[in-house]
């Protein structure tokens, strides 16, 4: 198992994945429900998006960067090598969901951080886990605990509406979390101000945030003048004014499906900050392929046994053989 210490660091460095257990549940897109037309350039029409998806695909190459100013972080050491501060640490990561199965493969540099290296699926009746220490665990209940893995940039989009709080940090907040919740229209009712940027005039709006040790915060959705459904930066901010975390979006793409156009980003950039707001660390993602919509087999969602160096069964509490 995952040390309490190894939880606190990813959720720290991760403020980046949206953990939540508030979720209202429904039927959404993804799991067969209706689809709601909005105006085409709202920030609602981004949630949409996201639930009108049957399956997404996606892979990514990332770059885990860590300054030495994480040592001021209360949760615990960042367990990397001294040498590894402020050297760009080259990772990946593989996501696809459909329906209520999803996989995804994690993996950062050995030499630096092997304890970011997970793979984890759930095929519609069993969920499988191959931890870095070569264990593979299974058991037929779906778990949405946090692990120590790189958090994926499609989610990002859409945490203004998933507040991250002490009571939920534990659990990590998932596409299927998106497909299943029914948002009331009074969430949207914000108030939104323009601002100048580098010279761009971008819209700004409030959102509510949540309690997380003992800071209270908010989050600040930043978006183009004219196109609320394609953010800019999604920021968490305390009520000090001090920043903690901040997500930037760029390299918008059109996929097209029977939903469609969808507008993706192709470039992520998170990032997480001390008191003063003084930047600890920072994930950056370059999507290299998303598919939205594609059919999937089974088997996409199944962990070959193979990689394990041994394999432990969660109903019966023991190490097994593979099948």
């Amino acid at each position: 198992m995952f040390s309490k210490c190894t939880i606190q660091v990813v959720i720290c460095l991760a403020g980046f994945s949206f953990l939540s257990g508030q979720t209202a549940l429904g039927q959404g897109p993804g799991n067969g429900g209706n689809v709601q037309t909005v105006p085409i350039g709202e920030l609602r029409d981004l949630m949409v998006q996201l639930q009108s998806t049957a399956s997404i695909d996606v892979k990514s190459q990332v770059e885990v960067t860590l300054l030495p100013e994480i040592a001021l972080q209360p949760a615990c050491a960042i367990p990397v090598p001294a040498d590894s501060l402020s050297v760009p640490i080259a990772g990946r990561l593989e996501f696809r969901a459909s329906d209520a199965r999803h996989w995804t493969l994690s993996q950062v540099d050995q030499e630096h951080m092997p304890w970011m290296s997970v793979e984890v699926a759930y095929d519609g009746t069993k969920y499988q886990l191959l931890r870095s220490d070569g264990t593979l665990s299974i058991g037929p209940v779906d778990s949405a605990a946090i692990l120590p893995a790189l958090p994926n940039p499609v989610m990002q989009l859409v945490q203004f509406r998933y507040p991250l709080n002490d009571a939920n940090a534990a659990t990590e907040f998932r596409l299927q979390d998106v497909w299943n919740d029914q948002v009331p229209e009074s969430f949207w009712n914000v108030s939104w101000e323009q601002i100048v940027e580098n010279g761009f005039v971008r819209e700004a709006a409030v959102f509510p945030g949540g309690v997380y040790e003992g800071r209270s915060y908010v989050h600040r959705v930043i978006v183009p003048v004219t196109r609320r459904r394609t953010p800019v930066r999604i920021e968490r901010i305390d009520d000090q004014g001090n920043l903690l975390t901040s997500a930037e979006f760029s390299d918008y793409r059109k996929i097209t499906t029977v939903s469609g156009d969808g507008w993706w980003p192709h470039r992520i950039v998170l990032k997480a900050f001390a008191e003063s707001n003084v930047m600890v660390g920072q994930i950056a993602h370059t999507i290299t392929d998303l598919s939205v919509d594609a059919t999937m087999s089974q088997e996409s969602f199944v962990i070959d046994p193979s990689k394990a160096a041994r394999v432990w069964d969660d109903v019966q509490s023991q190490f097994v053989q593979a099948e």
